[in-house]
């Protein structure tokens, strides 16, 4: 499996009370790729509300789920979201009675998300407040040419962009 679009680490942390700003058709308050992609939900993490439900998912796996009414009507605090290199863990903060609601998963099935970038469905009228999405990414692929290979695109360049003498 590629792991170059997989993250270290993610952490989200959002209050509860954004499901109420979706449709109530529901939505997706974050995902890490976009929700119309093709086969998104089997690579990436998604909390995303329907109209039953608030669910967090990772590949296509459901981590932690609540219904949607009882995290609006403010049983829960904060939905929270922590990927580690091992293990996901999702959580509906104070919802200590419904049970599916605090879960970890070991990630021995791979479902580490793949990373394109932060979505949501959200309005652009919500306020931020209280969300937070920190991503530490697997740079270890990631150089910086030296000056030896900076000497050789220089010296690369020049011979290209020098005209052809010709022998006569």
């Amino acid at each position: 499996r590629d792991r170059s679009y997989t993250p270290q680490s993610i952490d989200i942390a959002m209050p509860c009370a954004l499901v109420s700003d979706l449709p109530d058709e529901g939505g997706i308050l974050v995902s890490t790729a976009p929700g119309q992609g093709e086969n998104t939900s089997l690579r990436a993490l998604f909390v995303r509300a329907t109209e039953d439900n608030v669910e967090i998912t990772s590949r296509g796996r459901i981590i932690a789920n609540a219904e949607r009414d009882r995290v609006e009507a403010g049983d829960c605090s904060e939905i929270t979201v922590a990927v580690r290199a091992d293990t996901i863990t999702g959580e509906f903060v104070e919802m200590t009675d419904a049970p599916n609601a605090s879960r970890t998963v070991d990630d021995a099935f791979g479902l580490r998300p793949t990373l394109v970038g932060i979505y949501t469905d959200l309005p652009t009228s919500t306020s931020p407040e209280g969300m937070s999405v920190h991503v530490d990414v697997d740079s270890r692929f990631t150089s910086n040419p030296s000056v030896i290979k900076w000497t050789v695109m220089a010296l690369s360049l020049i011979h290209i962009s020098e005209p052809t003498r010709r022998r006569g």
